[in-house]
């Protein structure tokens, strides 16, 4: 397969699939396993896209399609995620499907990285093909939970705001058929990680978060918090949209 068949142009939609090599690779981890990539990705800067400077040589399986991007695991106990550089491109998911065997060699897209606590590398058509199908079968890798929009930040100088002075809050609104574990959502706020259970009221470890669910932390100092869902396994992990909370007036 012509390695610029793996990317297509974003203008022109998802290309048809071509031919490429036959099935039945061992598809071993490449000279860099994805577990020993950076995991200290610090926070998101501003100023958008950042592209690190190391670059790293990984191979590994397609386990599911996320946006323009594919989830990609080599066995080693973390995933990575597969998202095209430049913003005219994006992954050409027809071609690569899930559990064809793909390598890169390309850096970290640091930003991305940052948002979703996990390894994001940014590809081009140069450093990106698909290898051939993976011998064996591949795994079930379970969807990320729906959330329906942002979670509703609430200002603790409001007199009507159920959460005490000194205190914020983000209320979860998301599907019930598809909620997150309680353990398994994250709040993030100022440099902690807080499961959703500890911080909401009458919600366990075990239990769906229901819709309308509150937790409630101290004011961080940045003002800013957001959510973070951990796939059970903690292999890999999605961000959704954070929150701002007003200064008092």
């Amino acid at each position: 397969m012509k390695r610029r068949d793996a990317l297509t142009a974003v203008s022109a939609g998802i290309a048809a699939a071509s031919g490429c090599l036959g099935g039945g690779t061992a598809c071993n981890p490449g000279a860099d396993e994805i577990a020993s990539l950076p995991s200290d990705f610090g926070t998101p800067q501003d100023g958008g896209w950042r592209i690190g400077e190391t670059s790293y040589a990984v191979r590994g399986t397609v386990v599911k399609h996320l946006g323009l991007g594919v989830l990609v695991s080599d066995g080693s106990g973390q995933k990575l995620e597969l998202i095209a550089r430049y913003a005219d491109e994006q992954i050409n998911q027809d071609v690569i499907e899930i559990g064809d065997c793909v390598e890169a060699e390309a850096p970290l897209a640091l930003n991305s990285s940052a948002r979703n606590r996990m390894p994001v590398m940014a590809v081009t058509a140069d450093s990106f093909s698909k290898i051939g199908e993976t011998d064996g079968d591949v795994q079930e890798v379970p969807d990320a939970p729906y959330v329906n929009g942002e979670p509703v930040s609430y200002n603790s100088y409001d007199e009507s705001n159920p959460v005490a002075e000194g205190t914020v809050g983000v209320r979860y609104e998301g599907s019930d058929e598809r909620a997150p574990t309680a353990r398994n959502l994250f709040v993030l706020h100022g440099e902690r990680a807080d499961p959703w259970h500890e911080l909401a009221d009458e919600v366990s470890a075990d239990q769906s978060v229901p819709d309308g669910s509150l937790a409630t932390f101290p004011r961080p100092a940045d003002n800013e918090a957001g959510l973070l869902w951990k796939a059970p396994d903690r292999t890999w992990a999605r961000q959704f949209g954070g929150v701002g909370f007003a200064e008092r007036r």
